[in-house]
């Protein structure tokens, strides 16, 4: 249903959740998940996912609608450009959702924002919040995110030396307020992106039930070569042997890249800086507490402002690339 029709049919009053800032254009659909719902079922019959008397029961059904509706041709989609403008919505009811997105169909995520709804949208948890479960599998395998934004969202993954959320190619999207989490020793990386391109990391928050995972946040996966026009800025991560990861095969890098304000709580490494070329990347009033080294590498643009406290001990002091 588009937003017209939302409408007239339930008034201004049903988009009260878009009052902090989520504005839909005039040709979003509004996409509904509530898997406590008696009434949730994934079906396509033009009443189920249209509101929250008959939502989906699964997230990832909405997604695929949604790229059914605007991505693989329908009538709807009745130019190349209009899913770019189109930004439909998936509002997702308080819940634990057990579910992996590998999208054997449609892998990549585009042309819309996901919301988690509940009272905790600031820190997500199992309570209160939306929390997506996996214990078999990454909870997004995708190979593309283009023009989207995900929020709210508490990922949970207990897959021994696996990848909580995996990302190929970041270009203009977004994680703010969600939190990734493990209860299990050996999960591998939290958050795991290749090339990265006019995209954002905010307000996340990395934490575990159990020892640290090896990385936090890992820029360049899978020899990916490009860190470009980009924010990591405003995250709390305090289980990761290593914060925030840029690999060695990033070669193209700037244009206004950021790696600031982040608060990293005693990794063995908190910044680790290994790209080729630097280029830009500006890393800017960080506070960092690790065992080894607070930020490695010196191929940044400039490091300025960054507080630094290196296993523990003694006072607070600037830091410097190590």
């Amino acid at each position: 249903m588009r937003l017209r029709d939302q409408i007239r049919t339930y008034g201004w009053e049903a988009f009260r959740c878009f009052a902090a800032g989520v504005q839909p254009s005039f040709l979003s659909h509004v996409f509904y998940v509530d898997r406590n719902n008696p009434d949730a079922l994934d079906a396509d019959d033009s009443i189920h996912g249209t509101c929250w008397e008959s939502p989906f029961a699964t997230i990832e059904y909405a997604i695929l609608r949604h790229h059914d509706t605007v991505v693989s041709g329908s009538a709807e989609a009745t130019n190349a450009n209009e899913w770019w403008g189109q930004n439909n919505y998936i509002l997702i009811a308080p819940g634990i959702y057990e579910e992996d997105f590998v999208f054997a169909t449609h892998r990549y995520i585009s042309g819309c924002t996901i919301i988690g709804l509940g009272s905790c949208i600031d820190y997500p948890t199992t309570e209160a919040s939306v929390s997506i479960k996996s214990s078999t599998a990454s909870i997004i395998d995708a190979a593309s995110m283009v023009a989207c934004t995900i929020k709210n969202i508490h990922f949970e993954c207990n897959l021994a030396s696996g990848t909580s959320v995996s990302i190929a190619t970041m270009n203009n999207s977004a994680f703010i307020n969600c939190r990734f989490h493990t209860n299990i020793a050996n999960l591998s990386k939290h958050l795991s992106i290749g090339d990265m391109t006019r995209s954002t990391i905010r307000g996340c928050v990395f934490s575990s039930g159990t020892t640290h995972a090896a990385t936090a946040i890992e820029i360049g996966a899978s020899s990916k070569t490009v860190f470009f026009g980009s924010k990591i800025e405003n995250n709390i991560i305090d289980a990761a042997t290593t914060g925030i990861l840029v690999n060695s095969s990033i070669a193209l890098s700037g244009g206004g890249t950021w790696i600031r304000g982040n608060e990293i709580a005693y990794p063995a490494k908190g910044i680790d800086i290994n790209a080729s070329s630097g280029g830009l990347i500006r890393i800017v009033n960080n506070t960092i507490m690790a065992s080894s080294d607070c930020i490695e590498g010196s191929n940044a643009a400039y490091t300025t402002g960054n507080w630094a406290n290196q296993a523990g001990t003694g006072d607070w002091e600037i830091a410097e690339p190590a």
